[in-house]
């Protein structure tokens, strides 16, 4: 399963890694998907998960946001929240240019990337068919070792990198523990400015809620200990009919890592059956 690699400039200058995965077989795709990972993460993570979409019949392209994986940029460092939009959007249009406009778009997000998928999609794409939200962190689970230096930081130096160790929050598997940790692509950091980023856009979220305008499935752990459940059950609890839910009770974070993750799978793959209906059960 090896991607096309490519590079994009980023908003700010920044080179961008690109990976495309074209369809596995010789039909038409499903739609096209666009991964976003997590913060601190990479793309290459989640190859388990492409090649589930491959043999679903889907296009994919991830890219490495600037300050992680092999793009450029500060570890751990988001500019400001237009920067994150942009740099999706840039993406997406330039691919538009391959697979073209009426082909579906559907974007799967992860953790923090899951927060930026849905505000692509709420706030300023209208070519999105669709969202998959695996564990969004609507707000985090912020350790008392940095509330203090997040909330005071940016009048101090907003590009200051603080330690963000989550490897045994991840999973309860340690072999996703020791992955993670030994990943030369994972880089253990946050800024100031990224934690508000992601604080202030989950935020904005959690108040559009209720005039949500997307067909969303949202997946979520109940043992999640990087994502506060409290924020993504009130968002769950504010939301309209457009988007689906189910909770992991024992999963943490990183529920296509965890122990059952065949279950997550099974639920992922009837929704998109009803949304992308393979040729001829449409």
């Amino acid at each position: 399963m090896q991607a096309a690699v490519s590079h994009l400039t980023s908003s700010i200058g920044e080179s961008i890694l690109v990976y495309d995965w074209p369809p596995a077989s010789a039909s038409a795709p499903r739609a096209a998907v666009l991964l976003l990972h997590s913060l601190s993460s990479h793309s290459l993570r989640h190859q388990e998960l492409v090649a589930y979409l491959l043999r679903s019949g889907f296009w994919v392209r991830a890219y490495d946001q600037t300050g992680n994986g092999a793009s450029e940029g500060l570890r751990g460092h988001v500019m400001n929240r237009q920067q994150t939009l942009e740099d999706a959007s840039d993406v997406i249009d330039n691919w538009r240019l391959e697979i073209g406009r009426n082909l579906p778009l559907l974007l799967v997000g992860l953790g923090s990337g899951a927060v930026l998928a849905a505000d692509l999609a709420q706030n300023v794409r209208a070519d999105i068919a669709g969202l998959v939200l695996i564990a969004p962190v609507f707000a985090e689970r912020v350790p008392s070792s940095r509330r203090w230096l997040q909330r005071y930081t940016p009048f101090l130096y907003r590009r200051l990198q603080m330690a963000y160790r989550i490897e045994r929050l991840l999973s309860r598997t340690p072999l996703v523990q020791r992955a993670y940790r030994s990943d030369p692509l994972v880089h253990h950091k946050i800024t100031a400015n990224t934690a508000q980023w992601l604080a202030g856009t989950g935020a904005k979220l959690l108040q559009q809620a209720g005039q949500w305008r997307t067909p969303t499935l949202l997946l979520y752990a109940g043992a999640d200990a990087v994502a506060d459940t409290a924020a993504t059950q009130a968002f769950l609890a504010a939301a309209n009919a457009q988007l689906l839910h189910e909770c992991y009770p024992e999963m943490y974070h990183e529920i296509l890592h965890e122990p059952g993750k065949e279950q997550v799978y099974a639920r992922l793959k009837g929704w998109l059956t009803r949304q992308f209906p393979p040729a001829g059960q449409a």
